[in-house]
């Protein structure tokens, strides 16, 4: 059964560009390309952590649309006598205030 499109949205844009909020983040998030790059430092065991961070700007109602493209791949491989971790990549919504690492 096809789905009807909802009625046209008349409110106003956002104007500006939308990024990430690095004071929002987690120790070991790293930036690039005009906060627009997240990545997590992989150094000295710290690939076992997950890293985190909030865009600065919020949601308040009706639909919403963003892209999450990968832009490397790590393979697993041996560091000393372990492997390294896997990546993981997790998108969530919650409310400001929260922890950035939602469980």
């Amino acid at each position: 059964e096809p789905e009807e499109n909802s009625a046209p949205d008349t409110r106003t844009r956002v104007k500006s560009t939308l990024g990430l909020n690095i004071s929002d983040s987690t120790l070991n998030v790293v930036t690039g390309l005009e906060n627009r790059l997240l990545m997590a430092l992989q150094d000295n065991g710290m690939d076992y952590f997950l890293a985190g961070v909030r865009t600065d700007t919020g949601i308040k109602s009706g639909r919403s649309l963003f892209e999450v493209r990968i832009v490397e791949n790590l393979k697993p491989q041996m560091s000393g006598n372990c492997w390294r971790a896997p990546q993981v990549l997790r998108i969530g919504v919650s409310l400001a205030g929260t922890n950035v690492l939602l469980d």
